[in-house]
C-alpha cells in the first residue's frame, strides 16, 4: 500500500512540475522560431503548446475530474485534428498559453493530492478507450505531456 501511495505522490509531483517544464522549455526558443514546424511538414513549438493546452484543458483533466464527481460518466472524445484544424489560434501568446497551463493543472494537482487512495479506481467510459480509472487517465495525462516535453527537447 505505501508504494501505490508513493508511486501516486510521484505522479503528482511530476504532474505539478510539467507546466515549470514547458516553461523553461519554450524559453529556449526565439520568437521566429517558435512558428517553424520542429520538423518537416510537423507542427511548430507554438502549436505543439496549443494542442497541450487545448488537450487538456478540453478533455484530459476533464475526464478526470468527471470521474471524481459521477458514478461511470460517459467521457466524450475529443477530436484532436479537428480543433487544430478549427480552433488553433496562432496569434495567442506562448506566454498566455503557459499560463493558461499552469492554471488549468492547478485546481486538479489540489484536487488530486487529497484523493483517498480507493477513488484512483473510480472509472469512466471512454468510446475508444474502454472504461479507465482516474489513475490511469492521470498517467495518460502526464505521459502525453512529456512526450511533447521530449518532441520540443529533441528539436531546441
Amino acid at each position: 500500500m505505501e508504494e501505490l501511495k508513493d508511486y501516486i505522490a510521484g505522479l503528482i509531483e511530476t504532474f505539478a512540475s510539467q507546466p515549470s517544464e514547458f516553461q523553461t522549455m519554450l524559453r529556449s526558443f526565439d520568437a521566429a522560431s517558435l512558428h517553424r514546424p520542429l520538423e518537416p511538414g510537423g507542427w511548430s513549438s507554438h502549436q505543439v503548446m496549443a494542442h497541450v493546452l487545448a488537450s487538456e484543458s478540453e478533455a484530459l483533466l476533464p475526464r478526470i475530474l468527471r470521474i471524481l464527481d459521477e458514478s461511470d460518466p460517459e467521457l466524450p472524445n475529443w477530436d484532436e485534428i479537428g480543433w487544430m484544424a478549427n480552433d488553433y489560434d496562432s496569434e495567442r501568446s506562448i506566454v498566455e498559453m503557459l499560463k493558461a497551463f499552469a492554471a488549468a493543472r492547478k485546481p486538479v494537482e489540489d484536487r488530486l493530492a487529497g484523493l483517498p487512495l480507493e477513488d484512483w479506481n473510480r472509472a469512466g467510459v471512454h468510446p475508444t478507450r474502454g472504461r479507465r480509472t482516474a489513475l490511469w487517465w492521470l498517467e495518460y495525462t502526464v505521459a502525453h505531456a512529456k512526450d511533447h516535453l521530449n518532441q520540443l527537447a529533441a528539436s531546441s
